[in-house]
């Protein structure tokens, strides 16, 4: 087993050697994501490093409030570079997440990966790999690697704080430990404003979303054997509704909070673009880690919040909904 406190160090020492490097979130960046990022932007401003953060897809409009994000870019010409020697690739289960397979097989230059995460299923694809399932999120973990070693001011709270608000749900769910509040605590000190992030992050709904959410809520269905519970989303509904892919992620956040007396597990089929199905996966139930199934389906996650792709279509037939 690694040593992490061994693992820090050397991270910190891969940084400050470095000439270029890639500040790398996985796509469609989420609270954790954005915020991890974007911390790491921060300090490698203040150490004066040349760096370059990407995710693919555009940060989506209510992170838009955390300090520089207008630094978080889906430049794909970064890859045509040979300058950097150094890849920062966080809150990715795999390099697959982090949308780097089809770019890894033509780099010629050295180059070595930094892997910080905290999903249950990481593969451990870094030359260092700072992952903990058990931290509640990634910005835990950027927090207990600058803690100490760099001045954690305002803006690299504010991302941090993101990041743990949106990952443990405002501490309601279990993701939730005695860390995350401990760490939580230490970034509103610093100034972080709890009411800002809570505000842009969990009570932010626009109306298109909730338009899709109605459409969500009007499918559900529960297996009377199993206790699931299933929605489906078509590219049809994402299009009437003139909603985003946050807006789906919402619907099995939300589903999430259901009894677990009854319900064993949520998931939500949403129909994506080129024949391909999205299924996110959700439960609060103590005995379930859906985490492992989708390990099972060539997906990954938490073991309380996990997700995969099939190919397949959505339709709906005079027997329900089904996937051809």
């Amino acid at each position: 087993m690694e040593n992490l406190e061994q693992v820090k160090k050397a991270i910190l020492a891969e940084i400050r050697q470095a000439r270029h490097i890639l500040v790398i979130g996985h796509a469609q960046p989420d609270g954790d994501a954005a915020g991890a990022c974007l911390s790491i932007v921060h300090y490698l401003t203040d150490l004066k490093k040349d760096f370059t953060c990407v995710c693919l897809g555009a940060l989506n409009p209510y992170l838009k409030f955390l300090p520089k994000s207008e630094m978080i870019g889906a430049n794909h010409e970064i890859w045509k570079d040979k300058d950097f020697d150094l890849m920062l690739v966080l809150d990715s289960g795999d390099l697959k997440h982090a949308g780097l397979e089809p770019y890894l097989n033509d780099l010629t230059q050295d180059f070595k990966i930094i892997n910080i995460d905290h999903h249950v299923t990481n593969t451990k694809f870094g030359h260092y790999n700072l992952v903990r399932s058990s931290a509640s999120s990634t910005c835990e973990l950027i927090h207990e690697l600058l803690d100490g070693v760099h001045l954690i001011n305002k803006g690299i709270a504010t991302c941090l704080l993101t990041g743990i608000i949106t990952d443990t749900n405002a501490f309601s769910n279990l993701a939730t430990s005695a860390s995350a509040i401990e760490t939580a605590a230490k970034l509103l000190l610093k100034g972080a404003n709890l009411q800002q992030i809570t505000n842009y992050t969990l009570n932010h709904r626009p109306f298109q979303a909730l338009k899709l959410w109605g459409r969500a809520l009007e499918r559900l269905v529960e297996d009377p054997k199993t206790g699931v519970v299933s929605t489906v989303i078509t590219q049809n509904d994402l299009l009437e509704c003139q909603a985003d892919e946050e807006a789906r992620e919402g619907i099995a956040n939300f589903l999430g909070t259901l009894d677990n007396n009854s319900t064993k597990a949520i998931m939500v089929f949403s129909e994506k673009p080129n024949h391909k199905i999205k299924v996110s996966l959700r439960t609060n139930n103590p005995l379930l880690n859906v985490a492992e199934f989708a390990k099972l389906m060539g997906g990954g996650g938490h073991v309380k919040a996990a997700g995969f792709e099939m190919d397949g279509t959505i339709k709906i037939t005079p027997q329900g909904w089904k996937i051809a």
